[in-house]
């Protein structure tokens, strides 16, 4: 809870500090910046500070070196969500299929990690990705084990994940 409020009065300074830049050509884009940033602070938090708030939210891990990192380490699959920022699938993906309780729970068996091919080069030229929502799997050692397109929803999102992981057990 303490999370969201702090979170909540960060975005309203940042907010307000981008307005007084609003006037300028690329001051919506600073102001966008800044939510952007604030709202990424909060997403990446660790599963304990997600426990302790409360939430039942996936915990999308950090950069891609880190997530496979992370991935080797705990021997267990990446699931990489990749997204544009303009797309409206995207963003029903993650408010409905990626909320669901079931699918939560399901992403403690993977290191999730959100990407935006539109701001990260190192992730665009390594993938490729054309078309949006994707979702890439990765073995821990980073290769590839599958990849799916478009909108899904979050039975067939559960199903997708669990053919992912019962293999591997």
């Amino acid at each position: 809870m303490k999370l969201k409020l702090i979170t909540v009065c960060a975005l309203a300074i940042l907010l307000s500090a981008a307005g007084s830049y609003a006037q300028s050509s690329d001051g919506a884009a600073i102001a966008d910046k800044a939510t952007s940033e604030v709202e990424a602070s909060a997403e990446k938090q660790t599963p304990s500070e997600a426990k302790k708030n409360g939430e039942d939210k996936i915990k999308w891990s950090g950069a891609l070196g880190e997530s496979l990192a992370a991935a080797r380490d705990a021997k267990k699959p990446l699931a990489i969500f990749v997204y544009a920022a303009w797309c409206g699938w995207c963003k029903k993906m993650e408010r409905e299929t990626f909320a669901d309780k079931k699918i939560v729970k399901l992403s403690d068996s993977f290191v999730c990690y959100k990407a935006n091919p539109e701001e990260d080069e190192e992730f665009s030229s390594r993938f490729k990705i054309k078309e949006f929502p994707c979702v890439i799997f990765l073995k821990s050692d980073g290769t590839e084990i599958e990849r799916h397109l478009g909108f899904k929803t979050a039975e067939e999102f559960e199903k997708i994940m669990k053919s992912i992981v019962e293999p591997a057990k």
